[in-house]
Parts: C-alpha cells; sequence; structure tokens
C-alpha cells in the first residue's frame, strides 16, 4: 500500500505474488485504489509517458484541507489539476517521483530531492543505492550528494559490507555496471548507520567523506630534518 497523510493514507496497491521478486529489488506502487486517481505529471506540468519520469500526484475527495497554519505550504502542495481550467480540482503534489510501465504499473523511483544533476546528467540516488546493495558483500548502502567549493556535485556512499576492505573490490563491479558520472567519489565503510528518533537513517549524522579519508591515514612523525622543520611551522 502507498499514500501519504495528506490523502489520508492509502491510496494506490500493489498485489505481491510469491517467489517474484529479487533481494533488494524494490516493489512497484501499483495502480489506484476506488475513489482515487494517480497523475503522474513530467517537469512541463504534463502527463508524463509510459517510461517518463513523472511527479506523483494524488486526487480523492478524501484529501486533506492542507496543513495547519501554512498557508505557503498548502498552496505548493494542493494545487489546480494543471491538465485542465474547466472546474476546480485540486490534487495533492507527493515530492515522490515514479514511472508508469507499459502494464500500467506505476514504479517508485525517489523522492524529489534524491534527483541531482551530475555532469549534466540526471541521477537518481535510489538507483545508484540499489546497484551498490545488489552487489556481494555488501549488506546496506546509502548513497548522498556531496557539493564541493565550485558548485559541483559528487556521490558518497557509505557501506556496511560483509567483511573489511570491500571498497577497490566495490568500484572495479560499479564500472562495469554505472556509467562514471553515477559513480560515488567516495566509499565510505561502516559498521552501522546513525538513525533518527524514527528508526530512519540520519544521513545528516553521517561523517563527511573527508574526515572519513583521514581517519583512515596513520600519522607518521617527521624523520629528516627538513620534516621536521616543516613540521613546526
Amino acid at each position: 500500500l502507498y499514500g501519504p497523510s495528506e490523502t489520508t493514507l492509502a491510496k494506490m496497491f500493489f498485489r505481491i505474488e510469491e517467489n517474484v521478486f529479487q533481494e533488494n529489488q524494490i516493489i512497484p506502487l501499483g495502480g489506484a485504489i476506488s475513489n482515487a486517481a494517480i497523475i503522474l505529471l513530467n517537469a512541463k506540468n504534463e502527463q508524463a509517458r509510459v517510461g517518463e519520469l513523472g511527479e506523483i500526484c494524488i486526487k480523492t475527495p478524501f484529501r486533506s484541507k492542507g496543513y495547519f497554519q501554512d498557508d505557503a505550504m498548502t498552496a505548493e502542495k494542493f494545487i489546480q489539476n494543471p491538465l485542465h481550467n474547466d472546474f476546480d480540482d485540486i490534487i495533492y503534489r507527493t515530492g515522490d517521483f515514479g514511472k508508469l510501465f507499459p502494464d500500467g504499473i506505476i514504479h517508485y523511483v525517489g523522492r524529489k530531492d534524491s534527483l541531482v544533476k551530475i555532469r549534466g546528467n540526471r541521477v537518481e540516488i535510489s538507483e545508484v543505492e540499489k546497484t551498490i546493495s545488489d552487489q556481494p558483500g555488501v549488506k546496506q548502502s546509502v548513497v548522498v550528494p556531496i557539493k564541493n567549493k565550485q558548485g559541483n556535485i559528487n556521490l558518497a556512499a557509505y557501506i556496511i559490507a560483509e567483511k573489511d576492505d570491500q571498497t577497490e573490490t566495490l568500484k572495479e563491479l560499479l564500472k562495469v555496471q554505472l556509467p562514471d558520472y553515477m559513480i560515488p567519489a567516495y566509499i565510505i565503510e561502516m559498521d552501522a548507520f546513525p538513525v533518527n528518533l524514527n528508526g530512519k537513517i540520519d544521513k545528516k549524522s553521517l561523517p563527511k567523506p573527508e574526515e572519513s579519508l583521514y581517519e583512515s591515514v596513520k600519522y607518521v612523525a617527521p624523520v629528516s630534518a627538513l620534516q621536521i622543520q616543516l613540521s613546526e611551522q
């Protein structure tokens, strides 16, 4: 079942058959339940075509009226259906993105804030996470975008591996399965991910890639006269 609180929960469903899905495969969202309609809006606020990325919008008579004492957020999320102006037709923008497959089933792609542009290419972070999690020896992964001082975005992957020192092996495997711009610039191995009060991964508490790199470098004391002189500056 899929649906946000703003539309009084479940508005889509998918019936799961036995032995159909592989490990780490994302279950499709399916289709709308009764008294609900699902609209996928592309970047032009038009109905997304089959296979085209679109934001999931929900039309239902059971939606909430808005956010308490937050008119700006209400106006942003509860909008007039852009597909027509014949009458008042309010739909809710979920902030989730999906794709419609030829069989009429909608598949989840990721959150609005999980789509980033790297070197002019649109990257779906959830796709990178899934590819990493599918690799042998990787138990769990999370990928976050990192913006450098020049404003360019790189990806940092945090993994929980079955054994230590999986970074180089993982990089080689990813080179075969992902284009260069989707391969994380940093891969950090961790024993466990930090979680928030809801039990979800707290991405803000993940160590910065630079911090992890420094932690992995062992301190070597200066030896020569020049090294000692430089260390004292």
